[in-house]
């Protein structure tokens, strides 16, 4: 039956981007759910040690953070023993949306265009938390040219 929402803790997100405007817009739709609690950081230099702080279940990292790349900004939280595990969504606006969809990845970790819609951003969240708190999703979901095995 799962534990009563009113008793469990919210997921904590950290989000990166040295445009404040957009974490503040970003944190009031992902807050608005009620299932997550988020901080900011808009200074690059400054995400690690907010990072160890807050404690984040899920952080979103812009990749052209002024003058910090997000790309080694991701590659620190990665060496970190207690971050190194933490999923990590990156956001740009140097490719189209499409392009995010059909490609993806920068450095294995999957890419939200700017701008995006107040639903893909709280549905990503949910999705990427979702596989990484149960990884045999993403092991058993169906390929498009893979059969699902039958059972019994």
């Amino acid at each position: 039956m799962g534990i009563p929402a009113h008793f469990r803790e919210n997921d904590r997100i950290l989000l990166v981007d040295d445009e404040s405007d957009l974490t503040n817009l970003w944190r009031q739709i992902l807050e608005t759910t009620g299932r997550y609690t988020v901080q900011e950081e808009n200074c690059g230099s400054l995400v690690l040690q907010t990072a160890r702080r807050f404690c984040p279940h899920l952080i979103f990292i812009d990749r052209h953070l002024g003058g910090t790349d997000g790309g080694l900004i991701a590659a620190e939280l990665r060496r970190d023993h207690e971050l190194g595990s933490v999923p990590i969504v990156f956001i740009t606006g140097s490719v189209t949306q499409e392009e995010a969809a059909l490609h993806g990845l920068f450095g294995g970790m999957p890419t939200l265009a700017k701008p995006f819609s107040s639903e893909i951003l709280t549905r990503l969240a949910g999705v990427v938390l979702d596989r990484h708190r149960r990884p045999w999703l993403s092991m058993h979901a169906k390929k498009p040219s893979q059969k699902v095995p039958r059972v019994g």
